[in-house]
Formats: C-alpha cells, structure tokens, sequence
C-alpha cells in the first residue's frame, strides 16, 4: 500500500497518511476553508463555522472537527468507517483547526484592511493597523472623513459597533455595508447593494463588528493566545448577537432607505432576496441565524 504523509505531521514523526485518507483530508481542509467563509445566510440553513477550541486542552481539540461534521454528514458518514468515529477525528482533528484558524486570521486581516485602512474607500477609522505603510504605534487612531462628523471619538465609534443602535449612524452604516459588499472577502463576490441581512448572518456580523471593536482598542492589537480569553470573546460574541438582532428589527430598514436616498443612483434591489435564514448549533440559538 502507498503511503502518503501528512506534511504538517510528518515533522511529528506520527500520523502518517494513506492516499485515501490524504484524499479525505482535502476534502476536509477544503469544506473547511469554505465555512470559515461562508458568511452569507443561506437556503437551505448551514451551521455556522464559529468559534472552536484552540486544542490546549482535552475538551476543546475536537471541537472545529464536530461542528464541520455538523455541516456535512458525509463526514460523519466516513468517520463510522473507522473503528471508532473518535478514532476519524483525532487524526484528522489537528489539521482542520489549524486550516480554520489561518482561514479566520485571513479574514480578521480583510476586515481590518477593509474598515480601518486609511486607503480604503470602507475606512471609518485608521491609524491602529501595525502591517500598513507609514504606519507609527505612536500616532494616533483617527476617525476617518464622514464618521467624524457622527462621533467625538474612536471610543464612541467602538462602542457603536457593539450597540443595537450601529445603523442610525449613516456614514457608519454606508461603510460598513460597502465593505461586506466590496468582494474584499474570499470566497465572496462583490454584491449589489442591499441590508446587511441579505450578506450576514446575525451570528456572523456580531462576529465581523466585534474584531473591529478588538482592533480598536489599540495599535497593533492582537488576540491574546489563553483560554480565558478565548471565553471571554465568545461571550462578548454571544451579547452582540442579541444587539444585533435588535438593531435590524428597529433600525435596518429605515437605514437601508437613508444609504438609498443618499446614493447617487437608483439601485432597484428587488430581486434580491433580503431574509436571514438560520439552522441550529449548540452554542448559537437559531433566533440569530
């Protein structure tokens, strides 16, 4: 039999691979890239990919392997194959979290190249990216052109992005759509314009408003690597879900009619279909999917 080794393990000296199971593996590592970026709501719902363990500790090194199971069956079919479907996961488990982690450091990195880069059209504030040109941890974040006229301060505009009232604030709310709108996103196109409802699930636009609200507590922010943290921004996650919720039952459509009636062209968006949908996870209530 051929035998293939798994690269990242290889340096382990352990888990060697069969051309079968390296097979599985890319069909693993590719369904896994693709659900970190799946952000849209989608018909027929899918579990979310959101928030896994980081592996320090017995309970949590399984967990981004199960919630993939949860999206796709067929995995879960292949993992009964094995003597034991704990068996499937523990081999497979430490290549698909380190996949999601680097698709989700991916991503972190376009939202703050998207919202807080002094070059983007998107940019509502900058000064606190440390992988920018010019960039200086001694300068100043600063509110950019057309949010300081809504806010005294980036302090007040990182408070608005976890408030249920984020989309009564225009130039914000124009921003923060253009930019999920953009196609900066991998494995996203850009779209045409349309509520935030349309492209995000409420899980994962408390996810996108949370990060920006992490990097702008200061220049060159970056998660710190325990597990109290790691508690701590999920349930932080799980507060600006229920703000979330409330801020597009009072405020997203009358929002939405102000950004339409400030563009210069008439945009007719009625094919669009504009509802969330939402499946169910056992750390996200399905009201915000």
């Amino acid at each position: 039999m051929v035998r293939v080794v798994n690269p990242k393990k290889q340096r382990k000296g352990k888990h060697e691979l069969t051309s079968e199971e390296a097979g599985q593996l890319d069909h693993l590592l590719s369904a896994t890239r693709t659900a970190v970026n799946e952000f849209s709501p989608t018909d027929p719902p899918r579990v979310p990919f959101l928030y896994w363990g980081s592996g320090r500790d017995p309970k949590s090194k399984l967990s981004a392997i199960k919630l993939l199971m949860k999206r796709h069956p067929q995995f879960a079919e292949e993992a009964h194959k094995y003597a034991s479907p704990r068996d499937y996961m523990e081999k497979f488990a430490p290549s698909v979290r380190v996949q999601a982690n680097n698709e989700r450091s991916t991503q972190i990195r376009t939202m703050k190249e998207t919202w807080l880069a002094k070059d983007s059209p998107f940019c509502f504030a900058h000064g606190c990216l440390d992988f920018v040109k010019d960039s200086h941890p001694e300068a100043p974040t600063i509110l950019a052109r057309g949010t300081k006229g809504e806010f005294e301060d980036v302090r007040a505009l990182q408070k608005a992005l976890v408030s249920s009232t984020m989309y009564t604030h225009p130039n914000l709310f124009d921003k923060w759509c253009g930019g999920i709108e953009s196609g900066n996103f991998r494995l996203n196109a850009a779209h045409p314009r349309a509520k935030p409802s349309t492209y995000l699930t409420v899980a994962h636009e408390a996810h996108f408003r949370l990060e920006m609200w992490y990097a702008l507590k200061h220049y060159g922010y970056q998660h710190p690597i325990n597990m109290q943290h790691n508690l701590d921004r999920r349930e932080k996650w799980k507060m600006c879900m229920t703000k979330v919720k409330e801020d597009r039952e009072n405020n997203e459509t009358e929002a939405f009619k102000k950004r339409q009636a400030a563009s210069r062209t008439e945009a007719d968006n009625d094919h669009i279909d504009e509802e969330s949908s939402s499946d169910e996870d056992d750390a996200i209530p399905a009201e915000f999917w």
